[in-house]
């Protein structure tokens, strides 16, 4: 069985490649599918060996994306992206780095906060402090009260920081995506479609989807409040909130998860005051190719860990627990993670595109996310002659079309959105009616948020 103390985890002080190669090799011994078992001692060994590889491959991933926020931020510092021919860090992070513009923003974002903030600043490179706990701090450790939660930051869970400051988990985190399905006919399509073109050239031409759709419902909710009736707002999902005792439970139980497998700090790479934007462009290009080197093996591993639920097994209240506690980052970044790499296996063709350098990671997660299998292999070639946006666009007329077909309205939400719709959409018949997506008056009857 598994003990404790195996030393999957290569020494801190191991040179970065070596470091990657080592843990890369251990990577690849665990198959995919895995083998059926139905051994419950097999699987609670395979939990503890899988975490054992994948705890220090989070922290070498997160050390290189503090290193790659600090670039960001340096580029964004007097408009310099606009000398690479970029508008803005966001659209340089998608189009030319391959990097979701979410992601990249919230790197720079907590760079450019680490930079007032001498102490916490170098917990966080040095892997004392995860960023997922500096970015809870970042509004309160300034100042004198630097110090105090930096300290404080290396003994605590997440949890206890977000319970010391009263601040609850993003829903967002706990459960990104749900999804909204309307039957519809040809023409309450076209008037759905009308309805879109208002809102886009309200809230603007680039915006998403899901967040014109929240500007709808909330422009909606403004004139039509919803009822007061009690229980009109409970929902079948699990918050996080209900889960904190269930966490401060396992948290003392298992005394900080103490019998896991230590994970050795990774100190960030060395940082370079660079100013002219092509060289800055070129240490941050590099600093990505490092972090897609260890994308492979840690999406390999996050699939495992899903798979076998084992989180359970660890102690764990839920994935997102795990996520934030033991890997250091975000739930919704590394289940991502995850999900393409399913894809990865189920269609060799996109892995292949993506290690010969056709599709950067952004346009292959948007062709697995929105895509059948079969159709992937077609549009790898389109793909590779437009901008992300575009491909994003593209790939929504094809969704568009294929949902008209089937006579079908149907949305991704985050989970933020889902809250707002679900007032504007209620899951019951409520006496002041909802908003009709088709026409735009209240009905008594709709179907409910899946």
């Amino acid at each position: 069985m598994f003990e404790a103390h195996l030393p999957l985890d290569p020494p801190a002080d191991m040179p970065d490649a070596a470091r990657l190669d080592a843990l890369a090799g251990i990577a690849a011994m665990f198959p995919w599918p895995l083998p059926r078992e139905r051994n419950e001692a097999v699987r609670d060994e395979l939990a503890h060996l899988v975490d054992a590889v994948l705890a220090p491959l989070a922290k070498g991933r997160g050390a290189v994306e503090i290193a790659l926020g600090e670039g960001l931020a340096a580029l964004k510092v007097g408009g310099r992206v606009v000398h690479l021919g970029y508008s803005n860090i966001n659209d340089y992070a998608r189009e030319a780095l391959g990097i979701n513009a979410s992601t990249a923003a919230k790197m720079e974002r907590l760079a450019r906060g680490l930079r007032d903030r001498p102490l916490l600043r170098e917990a966080v490179r040095s892997g004392r402090v995860t960023p997922r706990k500096a970015e809870i701090l970042l509004p309160v450790a300034r100042g004198e009260a630097e110090a105090f939660w930096a300290e404080r930051a290396e003994k605590k869970t997440v949890r206890q920081l977000r319970a010391d400051l009263g601040r609850p988990a993003d829903p967002d985190e706990e459960d990104p995506w749900k999804q909204l399905c309307v039957p519809m006919s040809p023409k309450q399509r076209a008037r759905v479609d009308e309805a879109f073109a208002l809102a886009r050239r309200e809230i603007g031409h680039t915006a998403p989807k899901p967040q014109l759709f929240q500007g709808m419902c909330e422009e909606y909710l403004s004139s039509h409040p919803g009822p007061d009736e009690p229980g009109a707002s409970d929902s079948c999902w699990v918050t996080e909130e209900d889960l904190e005792p269930l966490k401060e439970f396992l948290e003392q139980e298992s005394k900080l998860w103490a019998d896991l497998a230590p994970a050795s700090p990774v100190q960030a790479p060395e940082e370079r005051s660079e100013f002219d934007p092509r060289h800055l462009d070129k240490l941050i290009r590099h600093r990505v190719a490092l972090r897609e080197r260890w994308e492979e093996s840690f999406g390999h591993l996050v699939m495992i860990m899903r798979s076998i639920q084992g989180w359970e097994v660890l102690e764990f209240a839920n994935f997102p627990q795990y996520c934030e506690e033991r890997l250091g980052m975000s739930p919704r970044a590394v289940m991502q993670r995850a999900t393409l790499e399913r894809s990865l296996h189920r269609i060799p063709v996109l892995r292949k595109a993506m290690r010969e350098k056709r599709l950067s990671y952004e346009k292959a997660r948007l062709l697995a996310r929105d895509l059948e299998p079969a159709a992937i292999p077609g549009w790898i070639e389109r793909a590779e002659r437009m901008i992300c946006i575009e491909l994003r666009r593209a790939l929504e007329g094809e969704k568009e079309r294929q949902m008209c077909a089937r006579g079908a309205f149907r949305l991704w939400l985050p989970a933020s959105v889902a809250v707002v719709a679900s007032a504007a959409f209620p899951r019951r018949p409520q006496g002041g009616g909802a908003l009709d997506l088709a026409h735009g008056v209240p009905v008594k009857d709709r179907r409910p948020l899946h």
